[in-house]
């Protein structure tokens, strides 16, 4: 399916693929994306000589067989996965619910680095910030 035509079908509107896919469509990406790096370095170290076109057509081959693979295993199609909400809105919900201020992130600096937290406040405080992180949902799609 056409790039075009997948927007049209996510419903994404005016979104970018990958800024609503989720941890699954990405991964697929991903390994397809190593994949096809891989061949095309054992391609330029067998002195393959290669241009765009060719590279470009190594991707959708090694595309193919990642689709293939899904579809054996019974994995759920990369167009057929639910769009997820964007990534700027999972940046700005997981910012606004989880800021720390300057000295509760120095706690959990200090505590994170092995350092021995000295003060009984701290000790308080970082209970709390501990209580309050554990639950944290994780956010796993990075945008650059």
């Amino acid at each position: 399916m056409r790039y075009r035509n997948l927007i049209k079908y996510k419903k994404l509107g005016k979104d970018k693929l990958l800024d609503r896919a989720g941890e699954t469509e990405l991964a697929a990406n991903l390994f397809r994306i190593t994949q096809a790096q891989d061949l095309i370095s054992k391609k330029i170290s067998n002195k393959t000589e290669l241009n765009e076109p060719k590279v470009n057509v190594l991707h959708f081959i090694v595309g193919k067989k990642v689709r293939k693979a899904i579809k054996e295993i019974g994995g759920t199609m990369p167009e057929n996965l639910q769009a997820e909400k964007h990534i700027k809105e999972i940046q700005e919900n997981h910012e606004q619910n989880y800021k720390l201020n300057r000295s509760e992130r120095a706690i959990l600096n200090e505590y994170n680095s092995g350092e021995y937290i000295s003060t009984h406040s701290n000790i308080k405080k970082f209970t709390r910030i501990a209580k309050n992180t554990i639950n944290r949902p994780r956010v796993t799609k990075l945008h650059p």
